[in-house]
């Protein structure tokens, strides 16, 4: 894990090392690290797709503004 990357975009590399000193590398990939995006909940729905809060019991799937779901039994 690189734990000081920059606000930029980094560059890696994973390099492998066999026993008998041959090395391999791993295609280059980026990771751009210049924007912090936040995610919100939009909004909270049971099953029949009616709005609920936290007070509801039951599955729960929240919309996230990234445009993604997350169900959970609340």
């Amino acid at each position: 894990a690189d734990r000081n990357y920059t606000q930029n975009i980094n560059y890696y590399r994973v390099v492998q090392i066999d026993y008998d000193g041959k090395k391999s590398y791993s295609d280059l990939i980026s990771i751009d690290n210049r924007v912090k995006s936040t995610i919100t909940v939009e909004a909270m729905v049971n099953l029949s797709g009616e709005k609920v809060d936290e007070n509801y019991s039951g599955i729960v799937i929240k919309v996230l503004s990234n445009g993604k779901t997350m169900k959970y039994l609340q």
